[in-house]
């Protein structure tokens, strides 16, 4: 079957996709979890307590979807998932004699949250002996022998870092879905031509697996259709190294998958990354973080603007237009950054125009605020013999004057600028203060040079992952140094690129 066909079959779309990239962010952030005393208990009560509960209260696997399971559970049930044959083979021999129907959600969603609340009414009133919610700061010293084939615990170890490799923005971005399906799809075409071959995917296609095992009935019925038989997950082959299982797979991979579809089989972004560097990296406080985003805050306000120039006893009329101009402002990026301030018709005092003001305007330093001018008169002329017309005159303007660095404390700035006539005003800055913004961060260019980055030396460099070379080839790279400065353009920290 081509895989066009197959994936107008099969179950995972993109909404699914990123329902099962949320449950893992869930429980990578609430990684208490993970811990091995919280999972065997979280086995025992799935395994107890809530396989016999979709027994009592659920007739088949559409019924199963209407109930939640406690946190604990959800994630050990998750990861058995993961292991189709096991998970299927171990259910079937269980009391309720068959699989439990489930699809990928937000832990956090209302839906899941009000299935959350009706299982727990339910679980109350069958187990009231048991809290429907676990204790995770209780230390259970009971011993439990699992009756299951599929070793979770250990699974539960593995499947831990999996998030992490398919954390980065882009997994959420629809085209890069679409795009993994349709590899997921070319994936299961090559199982189908190369049925006995131990073929590995790439993280944008395991994404897709895992999203498609954790709806078990269709996953059953649809690798069935394709393939003859249920495919397998094996999770326990993860040994990168030279000549390992996995290090051969993905080559006979990556030539079979050119030869089969005439492109490469690996994609950036989807490679493996190392294990999560818990532990490894300098976590900045909220205080250090909010610093990085600090800046100075002030209210101007400019006082009646002077302006007199050639002719302009015999104009009619002057304007007077002033703007901010931003260098650096989220808000509005990459659009061009121009507040107006006033717009205000001039009034004749003898020798000058003037220009009253009465606005006040807030600004930020790290945007690095310069105000501008556009100058315009107007003058009668004569047309005809008994007629005037209104000529316009836009004016050279002085160049923009750079608001910052703010004063310390409020104060007056006195301008004055001259070209062919003079354009006179104070600028009063109070209401002087600090908070955090939204700040633009700017990379300056560094300089690029040679470096060898042996696979087992973090140190300096922190837990950057590289494939093991043969033996007597270097890692050799190029590596450079930027500055990252802020909005005021200072330097705030560095950031070290190597690029293999």
């Amino acid at each position: 079957m081509e895989y066009a066909k197959i994936i107008k079959k099969i179950y995972p779309q993109s909404e699914q996709v990123l329902d099962h990239l949320t449950f893992l962010r869930y429980f990578d952030s609430h990684q208490k979890y993970y811990e091995e005393n919280i999972v065997k208990r979280a086995i025992n009560r799935y395994e107890n307590f809530w396989i016999p509960f979709i027994l009592n209260n659920s007739r088949n696997t559409d019924e199963d979807l209407q109930f939640s399971p406690p946190l604990d559970i959800h994630w050990v049930w998750h990861v058995h998932m993961l292991a189709p044959q096991a998970y299927k083979a171990d259910l079937e021999s269980s009391v309720l004699k068959r699989v439990i129907g489930h699809k990928p959600s937000d832990p956090n969603s209302s839906n899941d949250k009000s299935k959350r609340e009706k299982t727990e009414s339910l679980w109350r009133k069958c187990y009231p002996e048991e809290a429907f919610n676990l204790d995770l700061n209780h230390e259970d010293t009971e011993v439990f022998t699992t009756s299951f084939s599929y070793d979770i615990v250990k699974a539960s170890r593995r499947q831990q870092v999996f998030f992490y490799q398919v954390s980065l923005p882009h997994y959420a971005d629809k085209d890069f879905l679409r795009s993994s399906i349709r590899r997921y799809a070319m994936y299961l075409q090559l199982k189908q031509i190369y049925s006995d071959t131990f073929l590995v995917p790439c993280y944008d296609i395991d994404i897709v697996w895992h999203t498609h095992q954790a709806n078990p009935v269709q996953y059953v019925q649809e690798t069935t259709e394709i393939l003859g038989k249920l495919l397998n997950h094996d999770d326990s082959v993860n040994d990168r190294a030279v000549g390992s299982k996995l290090s051969n797979a993905s080559q006979v991979t990556s030539k079979l998958w050119k030869e089969t579809y005439g492109e490469e089989f690996r994609n950036p972004g989807c490679m493996y990354r190392g294990l999560p560097p818990r532990g490894q990296l300098l976590q900045l406080s909220k205080d250090d973080q909010m610093s990085l985003l600090k800046t100075k805050i002030a209210q101007i306000k400019l006082s009646t603007i002077e302006w007199s120039f050639l002719n302009h006893e015999s104009s009619t009329r002057a304007k007077i237009e002033t703007y901010i101009k931003l260098k650096n402002s989220s808000l509005d990026f990459p659009k061009t950054r121009v507040k107006r301030y006033s717009d205000v018709q001039g009034i004749a005092t003898g020798d000058k125009w003037d220009f009253k003001q009465e606005n006040v305007f807030e600004i930020e330093e790290c945007t690095l605020p310069k105000m501008g001018f556009h100058l315009d008169s107007w003058m009668n002329k004569p047309f005809c013999i008994c007629f005037t017309t209104e000529k316009h005159k836009t004016h050279n303007v002085p160049s923009l004057f750079p608001l910052y660095p703010f004063p310390e404390n409020p104060e007056v700035k006195k301008l004055k600028f001259d070209s062919k006539g003079h354009l006179k005003l104070q600028i009063e800055f109070s209401g002087l203060s600090s908070r955090p913004t939204d700040m633009i961060f700017g990379i300056q260019p560094g300089t690029f040079y040679d470096c060898i980055m042996p696979e087992t030396v973090q140190t300096l460099w922190g837990p950057i992952p590289l494939e093991t070379l043969p033996e007597g080839v270097d890692n050799t790279c190029r590596a450079v140094t930027h500055d990252i400065v802020n909005g005021m353009e200072e330097k705030v920290m560095s950031v070290y690129l190597i690029h293999s």
